[in-house]
Formats: C-alpha cells, structure tokens, sequence
C-alpha cells in the first residue's frame, strides 16, 4: 500500500448498502485522485477487530447507526476505547440529530447522512483521516481531542455489576419476578436497571439491549 494510501474501513448490515457506499468511494477515487483502500464488513465484532487488531493499519471507520439491534454508538464507542488514531464518522439514513450528542459523546469525527452521501463522504474522510472533526464548526471532537477526554466520554457508557448481572440472568430466560427474587431487589428496580441499560448502549428495545451484551460488549471486554 502506497505510503500516503488512506485505509478506509465501511460497518453496515445492509450488503445493498456496503455494495452503494464502496461504490460511493471508487468514484471519489477517481474523481479527487485521491489513494483510498477500502474494506466493508457486515458483523460489528469483526470490523472492530479488523479495525483495531489487524494490519495494515485502518485509517477511517464509517460506522452505519442501526445494525440490526446493535447501536452503532456502541461500536463507536468500543472502536475509540481501543485506538487514539482512528478518525470515525457515523453514517444514517435517519436524521442525523437523532444520534448526534451520543457520537460526540463517544469521540467520533462526524456524522453524515446517507442522503447526499456523494457529496459529504469525501471531505468527511478527508478531515478524519487528519484526526480533525467534519464539518469543523459541528461540535465534534478531533481525535486528539477525543483520547485527552476519554474517561469522561464514555464512563457512562459502561454497565455496572449489577446490570452485566440482570443482562446475564435474562440470557439464563429467567423472568423478571426471578431476576428481582434471585437478587434480593424488587421487580421495579430490575425494570429500572433495564432502562438504564438500554440508555447507556444507545437502543431502544430491552432484546436489542441483549444483543449488543451478547454480540459485542461481552467478546470485546471479556
């Protein structure tokens, strides 16, 4: 790979998608003559270990934001937990506000919408690949910037004890009333867990919850 060659790494569930975005790329290629590698992956533990664990070293991560239950900001948040170099741009078809303060919370770059994909992707992994936020005005942090503040970004985000416990009794089928009964708490306090769960890795049901633990928090931290 040529020296200033940018390694650019593409997670979304959707192949169409992957196949659009690669596609999106090769122009960009063509049209800036700019020197872009580019790999796609559909599985999030496996792009976050292709990313981070794999050489030659990945550059850019663009990240999609709904990945079939799993949140996106998770995967961003486990993929700046494990590199102070990478540059990460969210991608959505949704409304870009909608995940906005939880990406900047986790260190990324910049998120942009599908929509307009063309015309926003180059000059997103370009001030990325730099280490520097896209747009520059949009409250993102640069990497730099991101890794100095990083215990206070995504502390947050990591389940105590006590909810890692709920998520593991509710992987054993045990119902609310045995979870509460086998901790000694009540069944509103499980119920309470179970939102703060799902706030802090960025879903909105309790199984897209259990799948995030299941498919990337518990492989990446254990």
């Amino acid at each position: 790979m040529k020296p200033d060659t940018v390694r650019v790494g593409v997670l979304d569930n959707d192949v169409c998608a992957l196949y659009a975005i690669h596609m999106v790329i090769r122009e960009i290629r063509r049209r800036e003559r700019v020197s872009l590698d580019v790999w796609t992956e559909h599985d999030p533990a496996k792009a976050v270990h292709r990313c981070c664990d794999t050489l030659p070293q990945t550059g850019v991560m663009l990240v999609d934001m709904s990945l079939g239950g799993i949140s996106g900001v998770q995967v961003c948040r486990e993929l700046r937990r494990r590199s102070r170099d990478i540059g990460i741009i969210g991608i959505t078809a949704y409304d870009p506000e909608m995940y906005r303060r939880r990406m900047i919370e986790v260190g990324a770059q910049g998120l942009i919408g599908k929509e307009g994909i063309g015309s926003t992707l180059f000059p997103a992994i370009a001030a990325a690949a730099k280490g520097m936020p896209y747009p520059a005005d949009g409250g993102f942090p640069s990497v730099g910037d991101a890794c100095a503040h990083g215990d206070e970004t995504t502390d947050a985000m990591v389940l105590t004890p006590q909810e890692l416990l709920i998520v593991q009794l509710d992987l054993q089928h045990l119902s609310i009333h045995d979870i509460a009964d086998r901790l000694h708490i009540t069944e509103g306090t499980v119920s309470s867990h179970r939102r703060n769960i799902r706030r802090k890795l960025g879903v909105r049901s309790w199984s897209a919850a259990v799948d995030v633990y299941r498919d990337v928090y518990r492989d990446m931290r254990g």
